[in-house]
């Protein structure tokens, strides 16, 4: 039953996001109240009081967006999300301290696997049939972007970037992985998305730091050469790579800091408990930058109709004020450093991948949030994972006692 909603809620909650399939609630309500279920049924039956400790953070930070809905102007919408959020936080521990977690971890990453890489062939396939509409220009770039079967090019930004590092890290046949990189890479770059152009290589060279230490050397000498050419040809880079680079628009980043000011000024009129939880982006929509914005969007409407802040972190601030901020900013990194130290055996270099590709593209787009998309419950199942993984000592015989022994036997 654990292993079915796991893959449920995953690929469920990614069908959802199709731009054809014209479903935002059914399907995930569906799965996320059966999670909800099972996890009151593990709660009442069989609880784990050790896991359930190794989870302060994200309990507390729940407890502060249910303290945030009571402060918004939209309480019962806020409160539906937090238990959205709720169910898929109780599933995802009950989940983990009931399976052993190499097959929990499997059954999630493997069925993702093959599932965003049939999207991603879906997206090039409708890319090359029906170009009109998925490619699409948005703030006046000087190029389409590449959107395929989602209503949004980071969308597909996300879904392309996270298949590129799962390829490499998640062991399934070779027949998939190998198609399943190439269509993720072609997808990402197709996106122009410059926030997964540089999650994807970080969030791999982070995971081959921590996997492959035998690689240390070669990548610092790499990363040397490359930031050192990077200093020297910039400017020709960036002249030649306009277009491509979307040049015009890197030093506003498409708008990015325009927001972000106008966000840390409303933070500072709600600084403890923020807006309410999903709906922080609302109580700036007023401002004079933001109409100016929305002038400038043309037919693309994106903020008239899913207003976003454009990066996570901020998001939360507004959200759910410092309370929030410092709580979601201990899950986001206390889970890469608890992986990291606790990951003894170094099993788990896709969920790492996972976290430091979330952690990164959460910076440029509103990735870690609720839980009304697939990679962000992947991310938050993830994430409850590797705070609750424990640190398990490998322990080696001396090989003179060992030698000893074959001696004596």
């Amino acid at each position: 039953m654990f292993r079915v909603i796991a893959v449920a809620v995953v690929v469920g909650l990614l069908v959802k996001d199709l731009a054809f399939i014209g479903d935002r609630y059914i399907i995930r309500t569906t799965v996320e109240a059966a999670c909800m279920l099972v996890g009151m049924y593990w709660l009442v039956t069989n609880p784990s009081l050790s896991a359930i400790r190794r989870q302060i953070a994200p309990i507390a930070y729940l407890f502060v967006l249910l303290l945030s809905a009571f402060v918004s102007l939209d309480p019962p919408s806020v409160l539906l999300q937090v238990v959205a959020l709720a169910s898929v936080v109780l599933f995802s521990i009950a989940y983990f301290s009931t399976l052993d977690a190499k097959t929990a971890v499997t059954t999630i990453l493997v069925p993702m696997l093959w599932v965003y890489a049939l999207v991603l062939a879906g997206c090039l396939a409708y890319g090359k049939l029906v170009p009109t509409v998925a490619f699409t220009y948005e703030w006046g770039d000087p190029v389409p972007r590449f959107r395929g079967v989602f209503g949004e090019p980071a969308q597909l930004g996300i879904v392309g970037g996270l298949t590129i590092g799962l390829s490499i890290l998640v062991r399934t046949w070779w027949i998939v992985r190998i198609p399943a990189f190439f269509a993720g890479g072609l997808c990402v770059y197709l996106t122009f998305s410059r926030t997964f152009w540089i999650a994807v290589p970080a969030a791999l060279a982070a995971t081959a730091w921590i996997y492959k230490p035998k690689l240390r050397v070669a990548m610092a000498a790499a990363g040397a050469v490359v930031l050192m050419m990077g200093a020297l040809f910039m400017d020709a880079i960036v002249k030649e790579e306009s277009r491509t680079l979307r040049a015009e628009s890197l030093t506003n980043m498409s708008g990015r800091t325009e927001i972000w000011s106008v966000a840390l000024e409303k933070f500072q009129e709600r600084p403890i408990l923020g807006y309410g939880f999903t709906v922080g982006a609302d109580a700036m929509m007023s401002s004079a930058v933001i109409q100016g914005l929305k002038k400038q969007s043309g037919s693309t409407g994106q903020f008239v109709n899913t207003p976003t802040l454009h990066n996570g972190y901020v998001q939360v601030m507004l959200d759910s004020g410092v309370l929030g901020f410092v709580l979601y900013c201990a899950i986001v990194f206390g889970a890469v450093i608890q992986l990291w130290r606790n990951d003894r055996r170094k099993r788990y270099a896709a969920v790492m991948y996972v976290l430091v590709f979330s952690m990164v593209g959460n910076i440029g787009e509103t990735y870690i949030f609720g839980a009304a998309q697939s990679h962000q419950v992947v991310y938050w199942m993830l994430a409850i994972f590797a705070l609750g993984l424990e640190r398990r000592v490998v322990v080696r015989r001396p090989k003179r006692a060992a030698n000893l022994l074959v001696a004596e036997g």
